[in-house]
């Protein structure tokens, strides 16, 4: 599985050449170019998505009533809010979605590319304090907790009493998708399987927001028998609990992408990231001992360690030296 990288160019797939960032899309602002000349290029496979984006944005902030019983200004700063949530517990995130495509499609990972089937991943959300909960420089990653998660078909999800708007929506979805699709595709990366979308919410809140996460097939297709069917489980178990426990895993070696260690989301000059909070599972074990066992660690059932968990997962992906 290919490492993880800086982000890149919405329509080239590269980072800017001269170091320089990349560039919002000025209506959806949710897609990065590197140049003028990459975002003229891919508007007329973006304009009607990115229009689409533009106008919930705007339905969104004549809703700011929705989230201000829960302490938001308005739906911009919970939108924000939730933006640096995601970021936070992206490794958490991308590896239960990743799991739960090899747990429902196997190693085969024949995903479907578009169609009235195409799924997405759902992650509903609870605002963690509840209502009327104050926002003064509270930390992101604690914000909010899953409620409940899986997948959707793209059909039903879309689904309102408006059925011109609602075929209008699910094109320009696919058509947005279809497009990333296509450029990943041209990488000619042999193990790359199909995008999958992910939404996230909050029940009674209009505004929400969507990651797309790249899944790939395993180089080994091992089988998928009981002990790693619970192994997997588990694993997307504790990448929950890292999230509604406010302890974000995150990867600290590149050559390893599908192991992570906790750490915590701190301020630093002046922008929230991520640190390391243990050096390893080792350390982490030998620490638990004097500061209590993590949350997230006390709700696995299957009785193996965290990175015996990782573990089970890199086997369908590293590759390993004959024993």
């Amino acid at each position: 599985m290919p490492q993880e990288e800086t982000p890149i160019c919405h329509k080239c797939r590269q980072p800017p050449r001269d170091g320089s960032k990349l560039r919002k899309c000025g209506g959806c602002t949710g897609i990065l170019y590197c140049s003028k000349e990459c975002q003229k290029a891919a508007w007329p496979a973006h304009r009607v998505f990115c229009l689409h984006i533009a106008d919930t944005a705007r339905d969104f902030s004549l809703n700011d009533h929705e989230v201000q019983r829960f302490g938001y200004a308005s739906c911009a700063a919970f939108t924000r809010t939730m933006s640096e949530f995601i970021t936070a517990h992206t490794w958490a995130v991308d590896t239960t979605v990743e799991v739960q495509a090899l747990l429902q499609n196997g190693p085969a990972l024949a995903l479907p590319h578009g169609g009235p089937q195409q799924q997405l991943y759902l992650i509903e959300l609870a605002c963690a304090d509840g209502p009327l909960a104050p926002r003064p420089a509270r930390n992101p990653a604690a914000a909010f907790k899953v409620a409940k998660h899986g997948f959707m078909p793209l059909e039903e999800y879309l689904r309102t009493d408006d059925a011109q708007n609602a075929a209008q929506t699910h094109a320009a979805f696919l058509r947005e998708l279809s497009m990333t699709h296509a450029a990943l595709s041209a990488q000619n990366y042999p193990l790359y399987a199909g995008l999958m979308p992910v939404m996230f919410e909050v029940s009674g809140v209009l505004a929400h927001l969507s990651r797309r996460v790249p899944i790939f097939r395993p180089i080994h297709a091992r089988a998928l028998d009981a002990v790693t069917t619970a192994a997997l489980g588990d694993l997307v178990r504790l990448c929950v609990g890292s999230i509604n426990g406010g302890a974000p895993l995150g990867n600290v070696d590149i050559e390893r992408p599908h192991f992570a260690i906790p750490g915590q989301f701190a301020r630093r000059d002046g922008k929230w990231a991520w640190t390391r909070q243990y050096k390893d599972w080792a350390h982490y074990h030998r620490m638990s001992a004097e500061c209590g066992v993590l949350e997230m660690v006390k709700e696995l059932q299957f009785g193996w360690a965290p990175e015996g968990l990782m573990d089970v997962y890199a086997t369908f992906y590293e590759e390993r030296e004959p024993r």
